[in-house]
């Protein structure tokens, strides 16, 4: 019955009014099982949505035909996980703390998939042409939203009876963000691996607007970690995920501006190692001179050792390409180059009193 999940949580609601009226605790148990029985009934209802999300984790590119329709869960899915964030909120006192946190979640959980049922509606996306043509701009659209809302609901000051389930949301979106990105744009569908169409212009392409994106809000989590005193490990670790992600976004580019819109395809080119050396050279350039200026330790040493990495490849890579003067004249550049920031680095570490055995403690 479409309105089975509705019936079971209006019975849970009536218990908890009951229970909160009389001060028994076994009419709360009672309420939480009517609640379950309801969040049990609401999964059975959309199993169609959630055996299109198990699709999308195998890597299965036609998600479009296998989603239900969106008529039918507004009553067997919407509503009631509404009603059960509404529920956990109103009755948090009848049930304990992480009874009420349980019952928001599922709720919240229904809510995210029923959005994402919504959110694939525009562009119905099927066959394999039309994801090759817009399956990333969507994947990078839902990954950003994700990434924003949870970075808006970590970072904002809330009232202290809303601060704790909004967090929690915000926990949920931004690890939902990071999931995304890593598992689906990283590993299983990276643009590198399958085809897939990143724009046509050489440099303001989707590749590189969402990979620069990604490494922009890794950063600012770390400033939502802090304000959370969380610790210096997960810190650390979105640092440097953020710096690697900047990595990725210089590599993306460069392979789109050689290749053009379609990166998977074709094969690696010496002109494009080449221009993988410049751009994570500027790169590293970049991570120290932002370091140096910020006192930040992470950057500078990522900085040098991206630019260690770099001197390594043109020696051993490049180079091997190269005859001649070319081979002489690259060889040339780089010393410079190298001798020049070395001297700079150590010049303003001396001014600055920063001794290099102490910069992983800035």
């Amino acid at each position: 019955d479409s309105v089975a999940a509705i019936v079971a949580i209006l019975i849970a609601a009536a218990l908890a009014f009951w229970a909160r009226f009389t001060k028994r605790t076994a009419i709360a148990s009672q309420s939480l099982l009517a609640v379950l029985s309801g969040g049990l009934i609401m999964l059975v209802s959309s199993y169609q949505l959630v055996a299109t999300l198990a699709a999308s984790l195998a890597g299965e590119t036609d998600l479009y035909t296998h989603l239900p329709s969106v008529l039918p869960l507004v009553t067997e899915l919407a509503l009631p996980a509404a009603a059960l964030v509404g529920l956990a909120y109103l009755f948090r006192d009848i049930f304990e703390k992480s009874s009420s946190r349980l019952v928001g979640l599922i709720g919240i959980l229904g809510l995210v998939g029923f959005s994402y049922l919504l959110f694939k509606q525009p562009l119905a996306i099927g066959p394999i042409e039309s994801f090759v043509a817009y399956g990333f701009a969507e994947r990078i659209v839902l990954t950003n939203l994700c990434a924003l809302s949870g970075w808006w609901l970590l970072w904002r000051r809330w009232p202290e009876k809303l601060g704790g389930p909004l967090q929690i949301l915000g926990l949920v979106f931004a690890g939902l963000a990071l999931f995304r990105f890593i598992y689906f744009d990283l590993m299983l569908l990276s643009p590198t691996n399958i085809k897939q169409a990143l724009g046509p212009a050489p440099f303001a392409n989707l590749g590189t607007l969402h990979y620069t994106a990604a490494a922009l809000w890794l950063w600012l989590f770390t400033k939502t970690a802090v304000k959370a005193d969380s610790g210096l490990a997960p810190v650390r670790s979105l640092e440097i995920g953020s710096l690697l992600a900047a990595v990725a976004a210089v590599m993306v580019t460069v392979r789109q501006a050689v290749h053009g819109s379609d990166i998977a395809s074709p094969p690696l080119s010496s002109t494009e190692t080449y221009l993988y050396s410049a751009g994570l050279l500027l790169l590293a350039i970049a991570w120290l001179a932002r370091g140096i200026q910020t006192t930040n330790a992470l950057l500078r040493i990522s900085g040098l050792l991206l630019l260690t990495v770099v001197t390594f490849k043109v020696f051993l890579v490049d180079a091997a390409q190269l005859e001649g003067i070319l081979r002489i004249l690259s060889f040339l550049g780089l010393g410079i180059a190298l001798i020049g920031i070395g001297w700079m680095y150590g010049k303003i570490m001396k001014r600055d009193g920063v001794p290099l055995e102490t910069a992983v403690t800035d």
